[in-house]
């Protein structure tokens, strides 16, 4: 700080511009009547509050100047990105499209392979033979001889109990196919027909004087192929001959046998076919014995069933030989009387002019099993 100086009283008014005589300002200047508010220098002194002007301005020019440049460098990295989002999309499609063009391709490939599997429609024929005769022997009728449509041999003898309500009449023709004469003599009562399993003949006692049998029918002749087919069941009572020739030579016998008791799924023409060992049961049996008239190599064949239809032969001989009119119940001993009676019941027993295959045989085993309660 500068040293201090000492005035006169004299100098110091004149530093303040007073008239150190007078005391008062300069003569030169002097007041104005109408400038009367002298006062208003007096006031100047409150400009010394300019100081308050240097505060204003202080915040207003600092947020003004604050503000300004901040939303400048707010949009500038806007648009840096935009430009980056552009080079981006652009390569996306290109690699999007190249896998489309690929794709089209192996979808050809693909569908190359599927009319391959075609091969699959072949295989429907080979179902198709195997369900044909299903139906259609479903449709065919139990009782009656339609039953040969699908045979290849003629049904020629049809003596079925489904064509019965009664033991035939003495000498009446067969109700079924074949013009033969029956012979029926039932004094003793020991046969009968009954309505169980669609009708069957029933012999429940052992009577020898009461015969069955037709004549006529004769397949005695080895040269002559035929098949007989018949559905029977014994009724655990006397064990004997069931199906019988009406004849003593050739003998012939199927179904039943009493040697040694009842023995079943017997087969005989001049020899047994198969066992003649086989106990007999009481339930219902088919059995088809057939002659091709070849007289060679198995000529003679024998099926049996029950619940399923045979899938081979139960038995072969090399030979042939056939029978000359059927007796049922007993072995033939004259026209009056039978001896070996056996019990038990026949729904039937049918004669074919041909040696059937095992295909024709399984087809008549599909046709009658639901009538005996398979």
């Amino acid at each position: 700080m500068a040293k201090g100086v000492i005035l006169s009283d004299s100098d110091g008014f004149r530093a303040l511009g007073v008239d150190p005589k007078t005391g008062n300002y300069p003569v030169q200047n002097p007041p104005d009547p109408s400038a009367t508010p002298t006062p208003t220098v007096t006031t100047t002194p409150s400009l010394t509050a300019s100081p308050a002007l240097t505060t204003t301005p202080t915040p207003s020019v600092t947020v003004t100047s604050t503000t300004t440049p901040t939303p400048t460098p707010t949009n500038t990295p806007t648009n840096t990105v935009t430009p980056t989002v552009t080079p981006t999309t652009t390569p996306t499609p290109s690699v999007t499209n190249t896998p489309t063009v690929t794709s089209t391709p192996t979808n050809t490939p693909t569908n190359t392979p599927t009319p391959s599997i075609t091969p699959s429609p072949t295989q429907t024929p080979s179902v198709t033979p195997t369900n044909t005769p299903t139906p259609t022997l479903t449709t065919t009728p139990t009782p009656t001889s339609t039953i040969a449509s699908p045979i290849s041999a003629s049904l020629v003898f049809d003596l079925d109990a489904a064509n019965y309500s009664a033991m035939p009449a003495n000498g009446s023709t067969i109700a079924g196919t074949g013009t033969y004469a029956i012979t029926m003599t039932n004094a003793g009562s020991s046969m009968a027909w009954n309505s169980a399993n669609g009708g069957v003949f029933r012999k429940s006692t052992t009577g020898t004087s009461d015969m069955f049998f037709v004549s006529g029918l004769n397949y005695s002749t080895s040269t002559q192929p035929w098949t007989v087919f018949m559905a029977y069941k014994w009724d655990g009572g006397t064990a004997g001959r069931l199906l019988n020739a009406n004849t003593a030579s050739p003998d012939f016998l199927m179904g039943l046998w009493g040697s040694s008791g009842a023995k079943m799924n017997i087969a005989f023409n001049g020899a047994f076919v198969g066992s003649s060992s086989t106990a007999a049961d009481t339930a219902w049996h088919f059995i088809w014995m057939s002659n091709d008239g070849l007289n060679t190599t198995n000529s003679t064949k024998v099926y049996i069933a029950t619940t399923t239809a045979p899938t081979t032969t139960h038995a072969t001989r090399n030979a042939s030989a056939g029978f000359n009119g059927l007796r049922l119940f007993g072995r033939f001993v004259n026209s009056t009387s039978s001896s070996e009676p056996v019990t038990g019941d026949v729904a039937f027993v049918k004669v074919y002019n041909g040696a059937l295959t095992l295909a024709e045989i399984q087809a008549l085993h599909a046709t009658y099993k639901t009538r005996i309660g398979y």
